[in-house]
């Protein structure tokens, strides 16, 4: 039978309490990391303008909401095609009472930038790339130290998008 030897037990205490040291810092390291991390979500929604009871033509809203606790400079927001390329806006910079943020804009937390493009500018510029039928979009935006940030594919079928905004 073993002896009980109060070393032993002292060295089990002490890496007890090294391993709960180590596993709490560990912890606070990953939340302070969290905390600091340029965070942005980025969603898509559509507008449309009312004249009286009458609807007019759809525009796509891209909107990146800095979820995160410090500021976030961004410098390009707009729709990435599959093949990696961008599509700008052409056209004006919306109608008013729904204009795209000028960019660079530095959000806070909880601020938002948008970007608006109607959904016959999106078809015409598909189409004028050399697409056709259905493309799948993704809305991208750009921070200030070259983080890309992405949000949730868009399926976009040319054809719809054209008959929308017509």
């Amino acid at each position: 039978m073993l002896a009980w030897d109060w070393g032993v037990a002292k060295d089990i205490g002490l890496f007890a309490i090294a391993a709960y040291g180590a596993a709490l810092s560990t912890f606070n390291w990953r939340q302070a990391a969290r905390r600091d991390k340029r965070s942005l979500d980025i969603r898509i929604r559509t507008a449309m303008p009312t004249y009286g009871a009458r609807l007019g033509p759809p525009w796509a809203c891209i909107d990146a909401t800095n979820s995160g606790s410090r500021p976030v400079t961004v410098n390009v927001l707009t729709f990435a095609l599959p093949d990696g390329r961008r599509l700008f806006p052409m056209a004006g910079n919306g109608f008013p009472g729904l204009e795209s943020t000028a960019l660079p804009a530095t959000l806070p937390d909880g601020g938002t930038a948008t970007a608006v493009m109607s959904y016959g500018d999106i078809a015409a510029a598909l189409r004028s790339a050399g697409h056709d039928g259905v493309v799948s979009l993704t809305p991208v935006a750009e921070d200030s130290v070259g983080g890309i940030h992405r949000g949730a594919r868009l399926e976009v079928n040319i054809l719809e998008f054209e008959r929308m905004s017509s």
